[in-house]
């Protein structure tokens, strides 16, 4: 599993002793919601090389890709030669996580609790987090005024007003996947 915009580092290994090179080609489905994968050259690449793509996910949810591989045994010129086992190597692409917010009401009286409801609005293979920071003019209490590790739900934070002025507090809400 990889993030979104993340670069596949995916190490390959043999057992086999061969008297030159272990390489390796492979395919891979297409996903229209995901771009930066693509099938390897027809001489593939050295076993000592990672398959690295960058893989961009377009869509709010995971997406899997599949990866066909297949191992070869390499003559001195790195031509492929003999054929080894194929095997399929899965990759999930998380989706950027993202947040959708709805205040219950955007005006309040002093003391009284903020309710800002906090969902997903991408649907990751784990569960997305929250966390969420306040910018609070001179003369208001917030509390607590900040939040990690939060899951879906709501924030429910008092504000106090030490002021005979109404005043703006803003909540940045930062959502993230682990």
């Amino acid at each position: 599993t990889i993030c979104n915009g993340e670069t596949s580092d995916i190490l390959m290994h043999s057992n086999n002793l061969t008297s030159h090179d272990i390489r390796y080609t492979w395919t891979v489905d297409d996903d229209p919601f995901i771009t930066g994968e693509s099938s390897s050259t027809p001489a593939g690449q050295s076993i000592s090389e990672p398959l690295a793509q960058t893989l961009v996910n377009n869509s709010n949810g995971a997406r899997l890709l599949t990866y066909h591989i297949t191992p070869w045994t390499a003559d001195p010129l790195d031509r492929l030669t003999c054929m080894g086992i194929p095997f399929d190597l899965d990759i999930w692409v998380e989706p950027t996580p993202r947040v959708n917010t709805s205040p219950g009401i955007d005006t309040i009286c002093s003391g009284d609790r903020v309710e800002i409801a906090i969902a997903s609005g991408a649907t990751p293979t784990q569960p997305a987090r929250y966390r969420y920071t306040t910018q609070v003019p001179s003369g208001i209490t917030v509390l607590p005024g900040s939040g990690q590790d939060l899951g879906e739900g709501i924030i429910n934070d008092i504000i106090l007003n030490n002021t005979d002025t109404a005043k703006q507090v803003l909540f940045y809400i930062t959502p993230y996947s682990l």
